[in-house]
């Protein structure tokens, strides 16, 4: 998998590409939580090159806005 970000605004944005399922999902955790730990609490992530994504992948998103909002801040999906 491959996951670009970029910052626009104050906002990071997060962009993965391929399959998000259970081989791939802890490798987006990962990268989500890096950006968490630079000091990111405001993040989209834009799944318009994604094909598929998977429970695994839906946990992940649920889990890292869970802990933005605990930071005071936000995870959109687009």
């Amino acid at each position: 998998m491959k996951i670009d970000d970029k910052s626009s605004g104050g906002v990071k944005i997060v962009s993965p590409a391929g399959r998000v399922d259970a081989s791939s999902s802890d490798e987006l955790k990962a990268k989500i939580d890096g950006l968490i730990g630079e000091g990111c609490r405001k993040m989209v992530v834009d799944f318009d090159r994604v094909e598929y994504i998977s429970s695994s992948g839906l946990r992940v998103m649920l889990a890292s806005l869970k802990q933005l909002r605990k930071m005071g801040g936000d995870l959109k999906l687009a």
